[in-house]
């Protein structure tokens, strides 16, 4: 007979065995890496700039970012506040692209562009960059206009877009909206971990020394804000408010509920046992067991 092996069960592998460490690295991502305070390039000026795109978590002055960059001026950047990372473009820090020179080349007889904000669309998204001098075609880049260059296309992007949209009939506006999600496309179980796990850090639960296991049921859902809480959103005394300022809340369920039919939990479990909006399925099915014979009441109106 076919025996199972953990390679049947990965999620359940995942969970046992790498759960607790890789929210443990994604939170040391979200800061220095243990980068030293000086620049990996020139070790004179603070690192404060780091690249998403570029190999490693080396940290660099804005200086030597930008001569690090001067072949790749769409890299996505970040810059260390001292708190976190905020989200930058090698325009903040100076870069002017000059076009039609080779890198390093400056133009001898550069002209001032009429308008500040130049987008390039390239397929790790959309940023604004400061407007070229000289040509686009040169570099692969298509302009939207002829006359107001406010935007241009890589060459590699359209590319991509007329095979897609030959192949899929695909539109320009879900194209452009799945740009975002070019990163997340090798398949379910990727993508569930990594939800699970920006669930999990954004609730705090990477700080409980205890680990990811003494959660709490209903430890990462976010209240309603709308809803009565007392203590939190509702003035002293509310209970002794006169009745013309009730409020009614009503129940409402959801009876289309996607992907609820799965061939067992085992395959399909749940990450988050009961920690968000639904209830741990042990216990759920416990309950039902003890009200097999529960007649349900019905009202006639």
């Amino acid at each position: 007979p076919w025996k199972k092996t953990a390679l049947d069960f990965p999620l359940l592998v995942w969970l046992e065995s790498e759960h607790d460490d890789q929210l443990k690295e994604l939170l040391r991502l979200e800061g220095r890496c243990g980068s030293p305070d000086y620049c990996h390039l020139c070790k004179t000026l603070p690192a404060t700039i780091q690249c998403d795109e570029c190999f490693g978590v080396n940290m660099y002055c804005p200086l030597c970012i930008l001569s690090l960059h001067e072949k790749n001026p769409l890299h996505r950047l970040k810059e260390w506040t001292g708190e976190c990372f905020e989200k930058r473009t090698l325009k903040d820090f100076g870069l002017h692209i000059q076009l039609g020179h080779a890198v390093g080349e400056r133009c001898c007889r550069p002209r001032s562009p009429k308008h500040n904000e130049f987008v390039i669309i390239h397929t790790n998204g959309a940023r604004l960059q400061r407007p070229p001098t000289c040509q686009l075609l040169c570099v692969q880049w298509f302009p939207a206009s002829s006359e107001m260059l406010h935007t241009a296309a890589t060459f590699s992007l359209l590319e991509v877009f007329h095979l897609l949209l030959s192949e899929s009939k695909v539109s320009a506006y879900k194209f452009y909206n799945s740009l975002t999600w070019c990163s997340d496309n090798t398949g379910l179980l990727p993508k569930n971990e990594w939800q699970h796990l920006k669930l999990v850090k954004q609730s705090g639960r990477g700080h409980d020394p205890a680990g990811i296991a003494n959660a709490e049921e209903g430890a990462c859902a976010v209240l309603c804000p709308t809803c009565p809480h007392p203590g939190k959103n509702l003035p002293a005394h509310w209970d002794k408010a006169p009745k013309e300022k009730s409020l009614f809340l009503a129940i409402d369920v959801n009876f289309q509920l996607k992907c609820r039919a799965v061939s067992k939990d085992s395959v399909d479990l749940s990450l988050s046992q009961g920690w968000a909006y639904f209830i741990a399925e042990a216990a759920y099915k416990s309950h039902l067991k003890k009200h097999v014979d529960q007649q349900q009441e019905v009202h006639l109106f």
